[in-house]
């Protein structure tokens, strides 16, 4: 299961390939026959992603997602101006809120982690994340910027939702089922606005319970 969930992680996005087929293309490195296969193969995958999720999910361990969002390490304005101090803010939250022991070795391991493989997805959403040892349960931060964040993203867009992820070594299967949930759901353009548009605290929790955190 673990395998199958790896490589739907690095199965390329439907869009991205059609976008790169595009200009490729047009700069006249790929023939119109290259291209109406590349088109094809960006549907195919698109369209047996979801079925694809769904088998390798099915008879795996039952997790509530929102049994992990540490409530007091909500930041509904997260200001902010890299990725480092969109880390440490939150790392900080969560150890304000007694959520994780080991405070310097959590900021160690997400700073590091960062360094080596940038956690900005795109489209303003950057989940932080590492694997943590003697950590009892996955735990979550949040924060939202509203004015965004630097983060070098692979669309070259500022970050405006950050969801930093612990979670207990030996729980892989857990750790990837988290990323790809928070992943999905706030690429739902009607998730992502009701989250913008939430005015406080309050607003926010429900809607990471709602529509965000939700299996």
């Amino acid at each position: 299961m673990n395998r199958d969930l790896i490589s739907i992680a690095h199965t390329p996005g439907g869009i991205m390939q059609i976008v790169i087929a595009v200009l490729a293309l047009e700069s006249g490195i790929i023939t119109n026959a290259v291209f109406v296969s590349i088109i094809f193969g960006a549907i195919l995958s698109t369209m047996l992603m979801g079925p694809w999720m769904k088998r390798s999910f099915a008879g795996r361990k039952s997790v509530r997602m929102i049994d992990f969002l540490c409530v007091d390490a909500i930041v509904p304005n997260l200001q902010v101006a890299d990725s480092q101090e969109a880390i440490r803010a939150l790392s900080d939250a969560l150890a304000r809120a007694g959520a994780i022991r080991d405070h310097a070795h959590l900021l160690t391991s997400l700073l590091t982690r960062e360094t080596d493989f940038g956690t900005a997805l795109g489209h303003g959403i950057a989940i932080p994340h590492t694997r943590i040892e003697n950590l009892k349960d996955p735990v979550i931060a949040f924060g939202r910027s509203a004015t965004g964040i630097e983060w070098n993203a692979p669309d070259g867009q500022p970050v405006h939702y950050v969801f930093l992820l612990a979670t207990p070594v030996g729980v892989e299967d857990v750790h990837i089922q988290i990323l790809a949930t928070i992943a999905r759901n706030l690429s739902d353009q009607e998730s992502e606005k009701r989250l913008q548009a939430a005015d406080d605290l309050q607003q926010i929790k429900a809607v990471l319970r709602s529509d965000i955190l939700r299996n």
